[in-house]
């Protein structure tokens, strides 16, 4: 999983509009699969906690849960209860792994139970984030984005640009608005589709043998770029 750094512009202005004046709980999810989910939820813990708050991440994503090197044994949930938290020892995160047990699986996919639980959560941690697997991703095995991101306050989609289709997409936020789940935003995850800018700027690359001067040159000239550097 790609860390994000606590400084990155972007982060920046997603964690600027999360409403963490009081005690909230944001759900993190998107349409598909691999979409960066998981690292977007761990980027907003890093910048929440760098800032002295309290934060939790539940996650709930059984498609892809997290590893952790600590062992989990007596950790997390049994049998529709929580037994502890994982604390990161640099970041001071506290993380509540995937839930693997039937009958814990079966208690959270119950209508209000995970309500009931993000409100106990909220009296002891300053931000809770919620870390589901796709919409559009439901089986029997799984506790599904829509159930999680009910008990949220509200939630953040992801998208990953130039892959994600928008059938697909538009499908997971009607799955959404059916469940009156609140939508602060979406996020679009560039991975696989550059700014043209870093595409000029990769491009340089194969005038380095000949023209190594030049190409410093063009590089500087492109990165300084006010025109390139508008976002759209």
């Amino acid at each position: 999983m790609i860390n994000l750094p606590s400084t990155y512009q972007e982060l920046e202005r997603i964690y600027q509009r999360i409403p963490i004046q009081q005690n909230t709980c944001i759900g993190v999810s998107s349409s598909q699969p691999e979409e960066g989910v998981s690292t977007l939820v761990d980027a907003i813990a890093r910048r929440a906690a760098g800032a002295g708050r309290s934060v939790l991440v539940v996650d709930f994503n059984l498609h892809h849960p997290r590893h952790f090197d600590q062992p989990v044994f007596d950790l997390g949930w049994d049998r529709g209860k929580v037994q502890g938290m994982i604390k990161d020892p640099q970041s001071g995160i506290d993380y509540l792994p995937v839930p693997l047990d039937k009958v814990s699986l079966l208690s959270l996919k119950e209508p209000g139970v995970i309500e009931q639980w993000t409100e106990q959560w909220k009296q002891s941690y300053q931000l809770v984030l919620i870390d589901t697997s796709a919409v559009n991703q439901n089986n029997c095995g799984n506790v599904s984005a829509q159930r999680a991101l009910a008990g949220c306050d509200a939630s953040i989609m992801t998208m990953m640009a130039g892959v994600t289709s928008r059938p697909a997409f538009e499908a997971a936020i009607a799955d959404l608005r059916t469940e009156d789940i609140r939508l602060l935003g979406v996020v679009m995850n560039d991975r696989f589709n550059p700014s043209l800018q870093s595409e000029l700027v990769r491009e340089t690359s194969r005038i380095t043998i000949f023209f190594p001067r030049f190409q410093r040159v063009l590089q500087r000239i492109l990165v300084n770029s006010q025109l390139l550097s508008i976002r759209v």
